[in-house]
């Protein structure tokens, strides 16, 4: 078999894109556009746009629009309207050469999405013409964009799977083949393809107070790219007023909303049950003894031992807190200080699912209300310190 060119291959690509239905086109769409979203921060910040622009209201045009496109057919043509228009407002202020064919794809993808919905929509024929010659042109548009883009970016930046071949061959290629084929489960969703890329990705989100899009985005590759719809309805569900202030709101709102989950979720399931707080440490003390002989019941690993002395440590913190006089806050302040980056630290470690201390908790008998209960005590005492 001879090799084809990578001209070739670009040309065959495309051609293969435009054959795929409207509604596969636009999940086409969705990857491409997911594909290049940690290009926007490929530089460790969000430079992008004009001084007097607010990074996070453009960050969050961004996001919104990638979800827009993965709720197609149920979003409504105003809806549609004001992304497409949101979108393009972004990709014309953006001061980022490097970046902007980032968001023209976007832009483009997200506008296919709009006009396809909008012509499935419509029973008059003509309508349904015009809106799909829309969404034709913009396919078109961000097909060119981002087979360009991945050309003259990817192969620089990212550490592709087989060196012999382009990122073209390896990777679109097969996508738009396992999206014919509606076998999603098969798209590569390797994040290791980014190289430094990633990082930085992750580094700028950090930056604006956005590592909550950060860890989405890293779940959605985790899960093939169909992790996207797993919390969609939640982000789409943010009220508008919150929306408008942009990705770092949102991101606020969003955790929040969680953590009342948790709380109602832990309650219902009949998990182990945290009593009202008072300005009382020997309340807090019994509390996390309780928990102890829970955990120590369900022992079955050395993390759970781990997890045992963590809070026998917290009990000591408590312990020397109250013999602490009152008036040396110095030192009782440095002292609860040490126990809010230990609270801090544990939290992190049992809501990250790739963490040894989640999975062993997790896969326990009723391993979820243990989770919960411990999750929701951290942030009870973290509370109760700041009001000490």
């Amino acid at each position: 078999m001879v090799d084809m060119s990578e001209h070739e291959i670009q040309t065959q690509i495309t051609e293969n894109a435009k054959g795929l239905s409207p509604e596969k086109k636009v999940r086409f769409m969705l990857v491409c556009s997911i594909r290049v979203l940690p290009f926007i921060g490929i530089t460790g910040d969000f430079n992008l746009w004009e001084k007097n622009n607010n990074t996070s209201v453009f960050l969050y045009t961004m996001f919104s629009a990638i979800d827009f496109i993965a709720n197609y057919g149920k979003n409504g043509p105003i809806l549609g309207r004001i992304i497409v228009d949101a979108a393009k407002a972004a990709f014309l202020v953006t001061t980022n050469n490097d970046v902007s064919p980032v968001i023209k794809i976007i832009m483009n993808a997200v506008t296919v999405a709009h006009y396809y919905e909008r012509s499935k929509d419509t029973t008059n024929a003509a309508d349904k013409d015009t809106t799909n010659a829309a969404a034709d042109t913009a396919y078109n548009n961000a097909l060119e964009a981002y087979t360009s883009y991945v050309k003259s970016v990817y192969n620089t930046h990212i550490n592709v799977i087989n060196n012999s071949k382009s990122f073209i061959n390896n990777i679109i290629r097969d996508d738009i083949s396992h999206i014919e084929g509606e076998h999603f489960n098969r798209l590569n969703s390797d994040i290791g393809l980014y190289g430094d890329v990633w990082h930085n990705f992750q580094n700028a989100l950090k930056t604006v107070d956005c590592e909550y899009w950060g860890k989405l985005y890293t779940n959605i590759f985790r899960t093939g790219f169909e992790g996207i719809r797993t919390t969609l309805d939640k982000r789409l569900k943010v009220p508008k007023k919150i929306k408008k202030l942009g990705a770092k709101a949102v991101a606020e709102y969003l955790l929040k909303e969680e953590s009342k989950e948790r709380e109602k979720q832990a309650e219902e399931n009949g998990a182990w049950k945290i009593p009202p707080i008072s300005s009382d440490c020997t309340k807090l003390q019994t509390l996390i003894s309780s928990l102890i002989s829970t955990l120590r019941e369900k022992k079955e690993s050395d993390i759970d031992s781990d997890i045992i002395e963590e809070l026998q440590d917290i009990v000591s913190y408590l312990e020397k807190a109250k013999s602490i006089r009152s008036k040396d806050t110095a030192k009782k302040n440095g002292l609860l200080g040490k126990l809010k980056n230990l609270l801090k630290n544990l939290i992190e470690e049992l809501g990250n699912e790739r963490s040894k201390k989640y999975r062993a908790i997790k896969g326990l008998k009723n391993g979820t209300d243990l989770l919960n209960s411990l999750l929701l005590l951290c942030n009870i005492i973290i509370k109760f310190l700041s009001q000490t």
